[in-house]
């Protein structure tokens, strides 16, 4: 859906307020997703939805662009609540942010399944008391590219592999391919993030250094993997 097509978000849009709004019950069996840019132009997005069903998200799957847009509410389902269902191979998630309330059997900060790209997002979310595994960004760990995200909060096991300090952080951005960071510099650009490819370079340069001197670093709350 969308293939093709720009939609601009001109104002907060409280879906609290529409009883007919059910969100996305997308599944792994989904066959469409979402493949145009929605630039949210720095509006929110409020919902307050739940189900007694295994998905519930706002985004189903993403082979587009979702920009500029701020998740807020809350979402809860029996197995996976996220804002996004899946981020897929050609999917980008850029300068977005998450204040949600998750509650479900896994609750992903961002999104259940990541392999596409995702720059500058910071998450605050909150999970619920019946979440037994709550991430910080998504379930999956491999096959995808963080650049400059942030979270908010105490990390721990529950919260899944992520890296805690620059060195371990290091690790990961430098094992990505170069044509993976030639695309992150092309979506950059692209979308006039205000970053280019001197910022790409001073962070290549920042993880190199730290792979090589490992200090006793305190855990950060920023996330560069």
């Amino acid at each position: 859906f969308g293939k093709g097509m720009y939609f601009l978000q001109t104002a907060d849009l409280d879906m609290t307020q529409c009883s007919d709004y059910k969100g996305t019950t997308a599944s792994g069996s989904a066959k469409y997703g979402f493949c145009g840019v929605y630039n949210g132009n720095g509006h929110k997005i409020k919902v307050n939805l739940s189900t007694s069903g295994t998905d519930l998200s706002i985004f189903p799957y993403v082979n587009g662009v979702v920009m500029n847009v701020d998740f807020e509410g809350s979402l809860s389902a029996s197995t996976f609540a996220q804002p996004i269902r899946t981020i897929g191979s050609n999917g980008k998630i850029i300068n977005c942010s998450s204040k949600m309330t998750l509650t479900a059997g896994t609750a992903n900060g961002l999104s259940l399944s990541n392999y596409g790209t995702v720059i500058r997002y910071f998450s605050s979310c909150q999970f619920g008391t019946s979440s037994s595994i709550k991430k910080v960004y998504s379930n999956t760990n491999n096959g995808n590219i963080y650049i400059d995200c942030m979270y908010d909060g105490t990390l721990s096991d529950s919260h899944g592999t992520k890296v805690t300090d620059y060195a371990d952080a290091a690790k990961t951005f430098n094992a990505h391919t170069s044509t993976g960071i030639a695309k992150a510099v092309e979506i950059l650009q692209k979308y006039s993030t205000d970053y280019n490819i001197a910022d790409i370079n001073l962070w290549q340069e920042d993880m190199t250094v730290a792979t090589v001197v490992k200090s006793d670093t305190e855990a950060l709350s920023m996330i560069k993997s």
